[in-house]
């Protein structure tokens, strides 16, 4: 027979009012909870837009213009991106892979991936996850519509699990219990915020849609250029990032070349001094380095660079290297929204009720490309 049970029979009460009287111990047993739900659920949630990248070759670009590329592993408080090849210092410290803290993720711009730089596993991965987010199935559907009816009445639900335990707390005389409420309301607010969803009503509308995304380049922050437009569909959104994805990766065009000393393309510019290689975005589309020979030696980095952003390589020996240059509006971007706006609709979609009908006499505003 439990303790419980024997108490139960002692005092001729239901064992559930003895607990509860137990003011002492019932208010650490709900600290214990809420600090254990806390840290369950901080371990467990990732940034819904990140996911979607997680385990993919990918291109990290920070607001200072640095790039850094390899397989992206995200945490629930940061990432590690694991570089397709280790790096040797000129102390000749090997580094395989960089820790971005969530400190530092603040100055991050955006998250790119080709279809180009990944695997076959990962390319059929990458169309699952297109289908999905396109084209949604029914559970899929009815999950999103739950989770945004639970962040609209977060509020509602936190009052009234709060107005539950003080009627439980004024039924007993418990004040202990009553004093604590605020640690069991921060325990109802953690469990709905897991099941909740950002929804913002008019992002949601344009789930699946294609959209133009507004980009603040780190040229444009420094005064040097301008704002960068995006095209793709709005796959999904949170409180701090934007994913817009395109199906096809097309390029506009790719050209082979051979790095000697500094010059300047269309778009970019590319040098080579002293052994290492410096890839710099110059123009409005993002340039995807394919491919690098030197000294009969072949690298397929696959990184991307938008206006502002450079990468270097330490290329070794005295041969220049010959590189592959691509230029693309469409690659898959988790961007901050910090830098980010979703500012345009795109091309109207198959069923988009926004075009009823053809208008020959209207026109649309020019100073939507200022």
């Amino acid at each position: 027979m439990t303790w419980t049970a024997i108490l139960a029979q002692e005092s001729d009460a239901p064992w559930w009012h003895l607990i509860v009287e137990q003011a002492f111990g019932l208010t650490i047993l709900l600290i214990f909870i809420v600090a254990l739900v806390s840290v369950l659920f901080n371990q467990w949630r990732k940034d819904k837009c990140l996911k979607l990248l997680n385990r993919y070759h990918t291109t990290y670009l920070d607001t200072r213009g640095r790039s850094m590329w390899g397989d992206l592993i995200v945490y629930s408080k940061g990432l590690e991106l694991v570089f397709d090849a280790p790096y040797r210092s000129s102390r000749g410290l090997l580094k395989t892979s960089a820790l971005i803290y969530p400190k530092q993720l603040t100055d991050c711009v955006a998250v790119a991936r080709v279809a180009e730089g990944l695997s076959q596993r990962e390319a059929s991965r990458r169309m699952k996850q297109i289908r999905r987010s396109f084209r949604p199935g029914p559970i899929r559907k009815t999950r999103r519509s739950f989770q945004n009816l639970i962040n609209t009445f977060r509020d509602a639900f936190s009052k009234a699990l709060t107005a539950f335990i003080g009627q439980i707390a004024q039924h007993t005389r418990n004040e202990t219990l009553s004093d604590n409420q605020s640690q069991v309301q921060e325990l109802g607010d953690d469990l709905l915020g897991a099941a909740a969803n950002a929804f913002e009503p008019l992002l949601e509308r344009h789930i699946g849609q294609p959209v133009v995304a507004e980009l603040e380049t780190p040229a444009a922050e420094k005064g040097s250029g301008s704002r960068l437009d995006i095209p793709g569909y709005l796959v999904d959104y949170s409180d701090k990032y934007l994913a817009i994805f395109n199906v096809e990766h097309e390029t506009l065009d790719t050209q082979q070349m051979t790095v000697d000393g500094e010059t300047e393309h269309n778009g970019f510019s590319a040098s080579w001094i002293a052994g290492r290689l410096t890839l710099t975005c110059t123009g409005p589309d993002l340039i995807l380095l394919r491919s690098l020979v030197a000294n009969e030696q072949y690298a397929a980095p696959e990184a991307v660079l938008l206006r502002g952003t450079q990468l270097s390589l330490n290329v070794p020996g005295d041969t220049p290297p010959t590189i592959e240059i691509s230029r693309t509006r469409r690659v898959d971007l988790v961007c901050s929204r910090e830098h980010t706006t979703s500012r345009f609709g795109g091309d109207y979609a198959a069923g988009d009720k926004r075009q009823s009908q053809n208008k020959p006499e209207g026109v649309a505003p020019a100073e939507i490309d200022d």
